[in-house]
């Protein structure tokens, strides 16, 4: 998946965010992109609208397996660094219930950036 591609994915599962994304930049900045859906499932999160939750993880999750190297590193770098801030605001049953519907590929990236940053 590409950037252009990733506007159509994020429009066919959360076809609210459209109008956003494609303001954002034209859609041609994956990390400002990524941005919007990040804002939005933390949104979800604290309103715990768990459907959209749980959609918005796997839309996130979809990105990373099948995006670009570009779109890995806006996961990355937006979506999980910011998940540490969002999971520490929750209490502890909905932060357990958080980590287990996070896609497993983005499990184990978000293990390895809280373990690198506690080094």
């Amino acid at each position: 998946m590409n950037q252009t591609k990733l506007i159509v994915e994020i429009a066919a599962v959360l076809p609210e965010l459209e109008p956003e994304i494609t303001r954002t930049a034209n859609g041609r900045n994956p990390f400002a992109v990524v941005r919007s859906v990040t804002r939005y499932t933390r949104k979800m999160i604290e309103q715990h609208n768990d459907l959209m939750t749980d959609k918005c993880m796997k839309l996130i999750g979809n990105i990373y397996i099948k995006g670009d190297a570009v779109l890995k590193t806006a996961v990355t770098d937006v979506f999980v660094f910011s998940l540490d801030a969002v999971l520490a605001s929750c209490i502890l049953s909905h932060r357990k219930r958080l980590i287990n519907i996070l896609p497993q590929s983005l499990q184990a990236v978000y293990l390895k950036q809280i373990y690198s940053s506690a080094i």
